[in-house]
């Protein structure tokens, strides 16, 4: 599961529908705003960086239906945009973890082999839970599975 969604914001009054769900990916935010402008595809701007009234700090690109309007507009003023926010915790990833009983023979042969042939166990945890599990991992196995 992906680290951020992509949502879509600032679009000129129009609000419901393509503006009111999460995108898994940059891309696929930017495709919806192409298709309900009715563009052939859509241009992003460089990155910026947007403040909210809770004082977190988002990443966003304007789009923009041709470069020559994207070179014109780099702040998005006139066009909408699409944010990249953090996931809540309490979404689910998938973490892939060694048992300590499989853990002193990898060690000896210097590999960890691959799931689940090596033994790895995998689970859904919350966000914040995975990033624990993987900081105290004393060998740096524990990863989340994309």
């Amino acid at each position: 599961m992906a680290k951020y969604t992509y949502t879509i914001t600032n679009c000129n009054g129009m609000s419901g529908g393509v503006w009111a769900r999460a995108y898994e990916t940059r891309n696929a935010a930017r495709d919806a705003i192409a298709e309900a402008y009715g563009w052939a595809e859509a241009v992003l701007s460089p990155p910026w960086e947007q403040t909210t009234d809770g004082s977190d700090t988002l990443l966003c690109w304007s789009a923009y239906s041709t470069q020559e309007e994207c070179d014109a507009d780099q702040i998005g003023a006139h066009a909408p945009w699409i944010a990249r926010r953090s996931r809540e915790p309490t979404d689910l990833v998938t973490i892939e973890e060694m048992p300590d009983q499989h853990r002193s023979s990898h060690r000896a042969a210097g590999n960890w082999g691959v799931y689940p042939i090596n033994g790895a166990t995998r689970r859904e945890v919350s966000r914040d839970e995975a990033d624990e599990i993987i900081e105290s991992d004393p060998d740096g196995y524990a990863h989340i599975v994309d």
